[in-house]
């Protein structure tokens, strides 16, 4: 049977490319929300003077725990985020791409609530 270059190539590929599939966590604080977006600092490098942040798509599927509807999660708060992570690797074994979204989102803890004074316009931590 004769096949074009190109299919015989592209079939090649299908099936040598294999994804592995981890299920992970990060928890910390939410550095930014919306309806479909997710991101979490997680970590500071006091030396560098710099923040890990990761920001993940929220699965269409995601399930939200402890109250945390995407509505009322804020920046501030405290937050476990379960994600897949997908990993492509070539013929090689050498990863060629990695894809995460978030499938569960759980408040930990929300952020203090900053009230401002109107008499002195200071703001303070409730």
């Amino acid at each position: 049977m004769f096949l074009p270059l190109f299919l015989m190539r592209w079939a090649g590929e299908a099936a040598v490319k294999k994804e592995k599939v981890e299920l992970k966590t990060v928890s910390g604080h939410v550095s930014g929300v919306n309806r479909g977006f997710i991101a979490v600092e997680y970590g500071v490098d006091t030396k560098k003077r710099a923040a890990f942040e990761m920001a993940l798509p929220i699965d269409e599927n995601a399930t939200l725990g402890y109250a945390a509807l995407l509505n009322t999660l804020k920046v501030g708060d405290t937050v476990l985020v379960e994600y897949e992570q997908r990993t492509a690797h070539d013929e090689q074994g050498k990863a060629t791409r990695v894809t995460r979204a978030a499938t569960k989102v759980t408040l930990l803890q929300q952020a203090p609530a900053i009230v401002e004074t109107p008499e002195s316009g200071e703001s303070s931590i409730k």
